[in-house]
């Protein structure tokens, strides 16, 4: 779809670049101090409790929340929003998607798993109901802010996971629903490597700021 054109040439348009960028290269940043903090050795299993790997993992997933914002938006004008700022909307994600045309983005605009921590207590309640008065098929086991290197760790229990990152798969895991934050990096990866080799972006991404003159 072709976004509406505005009456005037945006001039915050390389803020949009930029943040798309420094969202893509924490995301990046992020998933790699995950990977660093659960590297395993072979043959080497571990169970254990993590607030670091999990406040990464809660910064990362909101990080790619907000690139989804940025690159995606609804095609019809806001209540309230008035026409110039319509366009400027609709200019802006027609800008970063055609920078970003060719790069898959499947686990960056995965919006299911960043729902159940924004909106954490609406799902352990249905998870309540599940496990409390209708009773889980299989699960002998609920488990929150945890590690593990592998699934098998626990091999003689059904883990009902909540808020629970396997190393060895590099998934992390909130009650039904997983992400991959080994896709999660590399989407990220070619996220940042795009703006940053690309002839018209590659300016932005080099210093780490931005100041745009306005007159």
């Amino acid at each position: 779809m072709n976004a509406p054109a505005s009456s005037k040439p945006s001039l915050l348009e390389p803020m949009y670049v930029f943040e798309l960028w420094s969202l893509a290269d924490n995301v990046r940043d992020q998933c790699e101090k995950v990977f660093a903090a659960t590297e395993l050795s072979p043959n080497e299993t571990f169970l254990r409790h993590s607030k670091e790997v999990h406040g990464l993992i809660a910064a990362l997933l909101s990080n790619a929340a907000n690139i989804k914002k940025l690159v995606r938006t609804q095609s019809s004008q806001l209540k309230d929003e008035t026409k110039a700022r319509f366009q400027m909307r609709q200019h802006r994600a027609k800008l970063l998607t055609d920078l970003l045309d060719g790069i898959a983005l499947d686990e960056l605009l995965n919006v299911k798993i960043r729902n159940t921590l924004e909106h954490f207590d609406e799902y352990l309640d249905e998870a309540d109901e599940l496990l409390t008065t209708k009773g889980h098929p299989t699960a002998t086991l609920a488990m929150s802010n945890m590690v593990l290197s592998h699934w098998e760790y626990l091999a003689d229990e059904k883990v009902f996971p909540i808020r629970v990152y396997i190393a060895s798969e590099k998934k992390f895991y909130n009650m039904k629903w997983s992400i991959d934050l080994g896709k999660l990096h590399a989407e990220s990866l070619k996220v940042v490597e795009r703006l940053k080799s690309h002839p018209k972006t590659q300016i932005i991404t080099e210093a780490g700021a931005l100041v745009v003159k306005l007159k």
